[in-house]
């Protein structure tokens, strides 16, 4: 990611399902985070679907993170939270 941590919150907004490996994404991003640091994902619905935002959730929850889906949180977008456990 090319960031010096730690940070205690980053936003991920329409870029996630462009990167090459989610799970080495969410990986690092986890370590750069101070405990407690949060995180929020917003993927174009028009461009990605709720199937593969959803996806994206579970391969973060599996890095240490706890989170959801937010409906609503930024317009036309899929969103989630996530929390660095």
């Amino acid at each position: 990611l090319n960031v010096a941590g730690p940070i205690d919150f980053f936003l991920a907004f329409w870029m996630v399902h462009e990167v090459p490996d989610a799970v080495a994404f969410f990986a690092e991003l986890h370590g750069l985070l101070n405990p407690g640091g949060r995180v929020l994902v917003a993927e174009p619905i028009m461009h990605v679907s709720r199937k593969k935002t959803e996806d994206e959730i579970s391969i973060a929850l599996g890095r240490g993170f706890t989170g959801r889906m937010v409906e609503g949180a930024v317009r036309v977008s899929w969103s989630f939270e996530l929390t660095k456990k």
